[in-house]
């Protein structure tokens, strides 16, 4: 609940992307106690998970209405989680608006570029391997804990009218911690 407050009460959804979304991350002040306070949690709940890694980045995507939101791409990451803070009352199709996920990874001698943009290439690429693809229905509060360089996107969606009522994700990047 706090940090839906924060995201509606903040300035920092100032990154334009031509889908339609507007991104905060922590450069244009994308930041609360709270985003450390969950990955040091996420942490404990799941040492055999996450306990050799660290929080390398987050961000957060506001989509418009009606309006496709992330494109398939792969996180640059071990291990990403994504959780929707939106309240469920907006999302006007219920069992949509989440996430889609392929069970397969960007191969490793892709560049960033490769596994983010040009989703031409990157289909071509899931179906020559035969990727299977799952949706992950949004919901209020939902988390989803994936291995990072795995392709998803964000599903179709349709929710409400109004600013409050916009699909916010916030994504977390976690990534082995060298020694």
């Amino acid at each position: 609940m706090q940090l839906q407050r924060f995201c509606l009460r903040s300035t920092v959804w100032r990154k334009p992307y031509a889908a339609g979304y507007l991104g905060a991350n922590p450069e244009t002040g994308f930041f609360s106690p709270l985003m450390l306070q969950i990955a040091a949690e996420l942490r404990q709940a799941v040492p055999g998970l996450l306990g050799g890694h660290h929080l390398s980045y987050w961000w957060s995507f506001v989509c418009q209405h009606q309006r496709p939101g992330t494109d398939v791409h792969a996180d640059q990451s071990d291990v990403s989680l994504n959780f929707w803070i939106t309240p469920d009352s907006a999302n006007l199709e219920p069992g949509t608006g989440g996430l889609d996920v392929w069970d397969v990874a960007a191969p490793a001698d892709w560049t960033f570029e490769d596994y983010n943009v040009g989703s031409r290439d990157i289909h071509a690429f899931l179906r020559q391997e035969g990727a299977r693809q799952t949706s992950f229905a949004y919901a209020e509060n939902r988390a989803l804990l994936f291995r990072g360089t795995i392709f998803h996107q964000t599903a179709a969606m349709r929710f409400a009218e109004g600013f409050e009522n916009r699909r916010r994700n916030v994504t977390m990047l976690f990534r082995r911690t060298r020694s």
